[in-house]
């Protein structure tokens, strides 16, 4: 079809189709008269742009959820965050406005103005628009973390399921996965892509593997974060606000419903919980577990947390933290504390 009918379906301007095509969003067939023949595939992917761009997404962003459309949820959720700060910014500096008119006199002058600030007043700040929309950052933190096992056949139950695990994990450390999301946000789509692939990629060689395999998996990566130092220095610098939070989540009610969610996931964990616990109750083993207590100093206890410290360990190397930017990390934590 040409462009004038592409318009009619769409309710887009012949001017925004051409910049599409221009943008490299949609690609139409060119004839040989160089004008542009839609598909129905190029009306239904104009419609979802025109969706896209009504919500405020960035033509860059768009251009990322259609390179990489697994990480739709992450593109989402990292634009509420940060409509969420437009918003709470707008809403800080109306409240400001409104406290120094309510303090001018009704003949008011610059100097008036000058002379009032609103840092007279001493308040709290409060977050008006998480009241309004409750923040999504729990349930992002989630995908990511068990992403390797969130794909399965959708149900309705499993979708009471993943609401509860989201609500678990907001509620059990509402700051921390704050902080969490803000350091997931500052990656880029293809940090987050090949994150989430190796990390799929080493989960699913766990669950193939016999309980001597995993044991031996177990001990190399301890013997790959002994020698390590850049993964040393990740280690303890997201240990107080990143780490312990997710051993938290290890036993917590969230990762008994997310084994309820993916049976999968649940022979995952027990297979690796379990060589953990071998190799930190086994003698042949008590060098290396106190070379790593050496090297990671009180980041680091194989008994604490129930084990769960050496069970995060283990694929420490191949999570999505790794991915990150160490100074662009460290500035994020300062501004938490």
């Amino acid at each position: 079809m040409k462009i004038q009918e592409a318009a009619v379906r769409t309710g887009l301007t012949k001017k925004a189709i051409h910049f599409y095509i221009n943008e490299g969003l949609i690609q139409p067939i060119k004839l040989e008269n160089n004008y542009h023949d839609f598909s129905e595939d190029d009306i239904e992917k104009l419609l979802f742009i025109a969706k896209l761009r009504h919500i405020g997404l960035s033509i860059k962003d768009i251009n990322e959820m259609l390179l990489y459309p697994n990480l739709t949820n992450f593109f989402l959720h990292r634009h509420v965050n940060e409509l969420k700060e437009q918003v709470n910014l707008l809403t800080s500096q109306l409240s400001d406005m409104q406290y120094m008119i309510e303090q001018l006199p009704p003949l008011a002058t610059p100097t008036d103005l000058k002379n009032k600030s609103s840092k007279e007043r001493i308040r709290e700040e409060q977050n008006i628009v998480d009241s309004l929309f409750p923040a999504n950052n729990a349930r992002m933190v989630a995908i990511l973390f068990w992403g390797s096992f969130l794909k399965v056949e959708a149900s309705e139950y499993r979708k009471y399921l993943w609401n509860r695990i989201s609500t678990e994990l907001e509620y059990l450390a509402n700051d921390n996965v704050n902080l969490m999301s803000r350091l997931l946000y500052s990656l880029s789509a293809e940090q987050i892509d090949l994150g989430c692939k190796d990390k799929y990629i080493f989960d699913t060689s766990i669950i193939n593997m016999n309980p001597s395999e995993i044991c031996e998996l177990v001990v190399k990566q301890m013997q790959i974060m002994i020698h390590d130092t850049k993964q040393q220095a990740y280690w303890k610098l997201l240990y107080t606000n990143v780490l312990i939070p997710l051993f938290e989540l290890y036993s917590s009610e969230a990762n008994n419903l997310m084994k309820e969610y993916n049976p999968t996931y649940g022979d995952y964990y027990n297979k690796l919980k379990n060589a953990c616990e071998d190799v930190s109750h086994n003698t042949k083993y008590q060098t290396v577990c106190e070379e790593l207590n050496s090297v990671l100093g009180t980041s680091f206890c194989v008994d604490r947390y129930d084990g769960c410290e050496l069970l995060m360990l283990v694929s420490f190397s191949k999570s999505i933290f790794m991915k990150l930017d160490l100074d662009i990390c460290k500035e994020l934590l300062c501004k938490a504390v």
